[in-house]
């Protein structure tokens, strides 16, 4: 998961002063020509709700998908066709990894 501000959020807190970050002010910006007004209240609530989506997510998906049960999501690359063309024996190709999906 990204864990730095994307291209267009880089636009715009570029253009955020200090103060507005530190939640003291607000301000303009200009973000793909049009104005958005910004307080710094704003900011501070937003860096909480994607440092709250991006934890609760990351738990989520180890709800899903446990440390100890990584062969299984292993095992599902089987079912990709990537690569199919270079195996060798291609009857019995991907057997081991299916009887442990099922």
């Amino acid at each position: 998961m990204k864990t730095n501000d994307g291209k267009y959020l880089k636009e715009i807190t570029s253009q955020l002063p200090l103060e507005t970050v530190a939640g003291t002010r607000s301000c303009e910006v200009t973000f793909q020509g049009k104005s958005i007004n910004v307080t710094g209240q704003q900011v501070k609530h937003f860096a909480a709700i994607k440092t709250n989506f991006l934890e609760n997510t990351l738990f989520d998906l180890e709800l899903r998908f446990p440390s100890d049960a990584s062969d299984i999501v292993s095992c599902l690359a089987i079912l990709g066709m990537r690569g199919i063309k270079f195996v060798p024996d291609i009857a019995t190709h991907g057997n081991e990894q299916v009887e442990k999906l099922i």
